[in-house]
């Protein structure tokens, strides 16, 4: 007669498995288990495309910040000269004017620096590149939306939105997470 619970002498544990259960095995396996299917290995095609855009569209908005910064501290004299002509600035000094669209061609510039970097750094698996492009891409949007009234912005605000979704869409995701979340070994339920 055999023993529907197996043999203790076989049970590295001395003791009877209960209710017909299989013994433990007397080492727990090394690692853990995979939660998701692992990354795709090539690049997710709405990656590529979002990090080219972005480098693109910030290469544009670089240079037009470094013109405008550049023309208007060389011109510092006519463009003042004009301020104090026009009405609509005459509560206003001329030299903030010239600070203020200084200011806001080096602002420009450094900002598309930052967006380049960010997405050369996407192109090489950071997430966290991938998050800082997301948060720059959000101050290009509400930028391009406050100056809408010149073509070039209302094109840096689509280009925006478009590499938004095209770093959370598809495939990007998971490619962005290289390694698969492994949970540590907790040991068997029964």
């Amino acid at each position: 007669m055999s023993d529907p619970y197996g043999s203790f002498e076989d049970n590295p544990y001395g003791a009877a498995p209960y209710g017909g259960q299989q013994p433990r095995p007397p080492y727990p396996p090394q690692g853990g288990f995979p939660l998701q299917p692992p990354a795709p290995a090539k690049r997710p095609g709405n990656v590529l495309f979002a990090a080219v855009l972005t480098i693109v569209c910030a290469g544009i908005v670089g240079l037009l910040g470094v013109v405008i910064a550049v023309v208007t501290l060389a011109a510092r004299d006519d463009v003042t000269r004009e301020v104090a002509k026009d009405d609509r600035y005459a509560d206003i000094d001329p030299d903030t004017v010239v600070a203020a669209a200084a200011g806001i061609g080096i602002g420009l510039a450094l900002l598309s620096i930052a967006a380049i970097v960010a997405a050369a750094f996407v192109l090489r698996r950071s997430n966290a590149a991938r998050i800082t492009l997301l948060v720059l891409s959000i101050i290009a949007a509400i930028l391009g939306l406050i100056a809408v009234g010149s073509r070039i912005s209302l094109v840096i605000t689509i280009a925006a939105i478009v590499v938004i979704v095209m770093l959370f869409t598809g495939d990007a995701g998971r490619w962005f997470r290289s390694k698969p979340t492994i949970l540590p070994y907790s040991g068997y339920r029964s």
